[in-house]
């Protein structure tokens, strides 16, 4: 053996260097070459260079067991699939590493069927092979699978552990995650440090502080870097900086893409952008933490401009901007991106799959569908939700019952599919078949009655539930306020342990819905914090109450507080300025609309405010030039509106005669139309 070469190659001699050295053996001594030779092909494998471990590897004259098992590494660790599967076919005998090596291979692409075939085919199993099959019930995001499977093992270790502990951390509450914890036999600085990330995770920000300053029994970058995130998500961020710049004794680059991940979820891109030019050293996880920071805060123009200023984009950058585009709708950039990305993981096809189905694209989304390598229980559960969105129960229901792994996830999308198309028998029929409801099922079931108006249903459940959640209160609360049961709504409202934005805005419904304007004024007032929806319910009141100088009034005050007005806020604007009369003020608004707002498209009952406002102001002619330029179809009830006005000015007759016309055109029984027009001639 050539010891002195073996050092030289370990030593991470430059690639080409290495494989001259490893020549170089073979020549003198082809037992010491095929050794080197093997290591070359590792490190090819690992530089993602399969083409010169290739070469490596049909060089080597005596090839042992592990230049087949090493190459096949090569492939697996690269994600080559089909190459793998080839390869390992091909091999002349396959040892316990060749099936783990498949095993793990089919786990790593997310084939939890086909790791589960070759793991059923193995004829001997060891410990790494079953921790391989546990990974890949992990990585599928079966839950429930991993903990069967773990359970069935004969033996486990501390990766079995870890393993099982991060796929709670992952996929379950860090309640299960602290009690896979303290069931574990023995606890490794790894299994420390993985229960420390679970409620940085789950902003379990008390649990975490116990974990890191009182329970560890010693600290890593890692311990450190887990608890950054834990002060990052659930502190200020100036705390946040303050303990990365003052506590932590040592910083990797996760400890600044963490701060870089803190400062961009705090909603500064400008400074996260600083302090990305400041790193002493960033990656292409740091760019990708401000992407998805940007992407998740909804900001998709600027996601956009981030990825086009990347030095370079890897899978988690295109996944990122495809959500944007997605966000933002633009069908045609999520498809040109995705035809152009060297490689993709179930992610990217999830994520184009749920575009096409946000966009209602149900032919697109298909036709992803169909062509995915495979299927996870995310994408099934996202195709799902397609047909449903499209309502077509009948290939909902026929896809559910073809899927070979179901859980609470799909029956979920499933209960959500018959409630959205009015199918509550079915929808509750399922639910009371499904053995392991959850929170998240309860809240769907809750849901599907509040939304059918099965109030006494509603409630029974919501009583009956042993846990509740935000989502469970306002479900219920709404539901009580769409009835108009404003007592009911305001005793469930004060009962309620904690109360979002979305809370308030149902007990300010229920008031507005109830003719209580002052109490509705005075709660709003009281409200912690506004949003769109609060001063949309106040405009909307305050017209339908007659109060339109106070929808002006709100109108401004929504300016003030830089609450940008949707098209909902601008019909009740304008219906109110149509109510009083008031010409100036809804022509202003209309016009606003555009050039304020950049809102290009007003809704046709918007059009009809302005033309009913014009007309009964005198201007005639006005309003029928703006009926015939408008972008919908003229209907009779536009043409009466007019006629309308004609009966009032004395200068209508040739007007009113054009709009009878069109109005009669329309539908020759318009008797209003005949009446009106009489009026107009007694005028002349």
């Amino acid at each position: 053996m050539d010891f002195a070469a073996v050092e030289r190659l370990i030593r991470c001699e430059p690639l080409p260097r290495a494989r001259d050295i490893v020549q170089s053996v073979q020549r003198k001594s082809p037992t010491s070459g095929t050794y080197l030779a093997n290591l070359l092909v590792q490190r090819y494998g690992r530089c993602g260079d399969i083409d010169q471990a290739l070469k490596i590897f049909h060089s080597i004259e005596a090839k042992d067991s592990f230049s087949w098992n090493l190459m096949l590494a090569a492939y697996a660790q690269n994600g080559r699939l089909e190459e793998s599967e080839t390869f390992f076919s091909a091999m002349p005998h396959k040892d316990l590493v060749s099936w783990t090596t498949m095993l793990s291979a089919y786990s790593s692409d997310g084939k939890l069927d086909d790791a589960r075939w070759i793991f059923d085919q193995m004829p001997h199993r060891s410990i790494a092979s079953w921790n391989a099959m546990l990974t890949a019930y992990a990585a599928s995001g079966h839950l429930e699978g991993v903990k069967l499977f773990f359970d069935s093992m004969q033996k486990t270790n501390m990766v079995s552990w870890i393993t099982l502990l991060n796929a709670y951390t992952k996929l379950g509450s860090f309640d299960e995650a602290r009690d896979i914890f303290n069931s574990m036999p023995d606890r490794s600085l790894a299994a420390w440090n993985s229960i420390l990330t679970a409620a940085a995770h789950k902003g379990e920000f008390a649990d975490a502080e116990e974990i890191f300053l009182r329970l560890l029994p010693c600290r890593d970058i890692r311990s450190w870097n887990s608890m950054l995130g834990a002060v990052a998500k659930s502190q200020s961020i100036a705390r946040t900086q303050d303990f990365f710049h003052s506590s932590m004794p040592e910083m990797n680059i996760m400890s600044w893409t963490t701060m870089l991940a803190a400062l961009a979820n705090n909603g500064d891109f400008g400074k996260a952008s600083a302090f990305l030019n400041s790193m002493p050293v960033s990656n292409i996880v740091s760019w990708n933490s401000l992407l998805c920071a940007s992407t998740k805060a909804g900001d998709y123009v600027g996601s956009s401009r981030i990825f086009d200023a990347m030095p370079e984009h890897h899978l988690p950058s295109c996944n990122a901007v495809l959500e944007a585009y997605s966000q933002l709708g633009y069908p045609h950039r999520v498809r040109l991106l995705f035809d152009s990305m060297p490689e993709r993981d179930m992610a990217t096809w999830t994520i184009v799959l749920t575009a096409y189905s946000q966009l209602r694209h149900l032919a697109l989304v298909e036709d992803v569908f169909n062509n995915m390598p495979f299927h996870d229980l995310f994408s099934w559960t996202a195709m799902l939700s397609a047909y449903s969105l499209n309502g077509n129960l009948s290939k909902c229901e026929k896809l559910f019952l073809s899927m070979k792994n179901v859980d609470f996830v799909c029956v979920n999308a499933m209960v959500t599919a018959y409630a959205r198309n009015g199918h509550l028998e079915e929808c509750k029929s399922l639910f009371d078949k499904t053995s392991s409801s959850n929170l998240v099922l309860r809240n769907s079931m809750l849901s599907a009655f509040c939304k059918a108006g099965y109030i006494n249903d509603a409630k029974t459940l919501f009583d009956s539930m042993p846990e509740r959640d935000l989502v469970s209160w306002n479900s219920i609360l709404d539901v009580y306020c769409e009835n108009g049961d404003l007592e009911e709504t305001k005793f469930l409202f004060d009962l309620m342990p904690e109360k979002s934005i979305v809370s308030f805005n149902i007990m300010l419904a229920a008031y507005s819905q109830g003719q209580q304007v002052d109490l509705a004024r005075t709660f709003f007032e009281t409200m912690p914090e506004w949003d769109l929806v609060s001063w949309s319910t106040m405009l909307a009141m305050n017209t339908h109450n007659g109060r339109f100088s106070e929808t002006i009034k709100c109108f401004g005050s929504m300016a003030l507080e830089a609450v940008e007005a949707d098209l909902v806020s601008f019909t009740s604007v304008l219906l109110g300025c149509n109510h009083a009369g008031d010409l100036k003020t809804g022509l202003l608004i209309f016009l606003s609309m555009g050039f304020d707002y950049g809102i290009e498209n007003p809704t046709k009952q918007q059009y009809g405010c302005v033309i009913d406002l014009v007309a009964r102001a005198g201007y005639l002619e006005v309003a029928e030039s703006l009926i015939l330029s408008m972008p919908f179809v003229a209907e009779v009830s536009d043409w009466m509106c007019l006629i309308s006005a004609c009966c009032n000015h004395n200068q209508g007759f040739e007007v009113g005669r054009r709009a009878y016309n069109k109005a009669a055109a329309l539908n020759t029984k318009a008797s209003g139309s005949f009446v009106l027009m009489s009026n107009i001639f007694s005028l002349q």
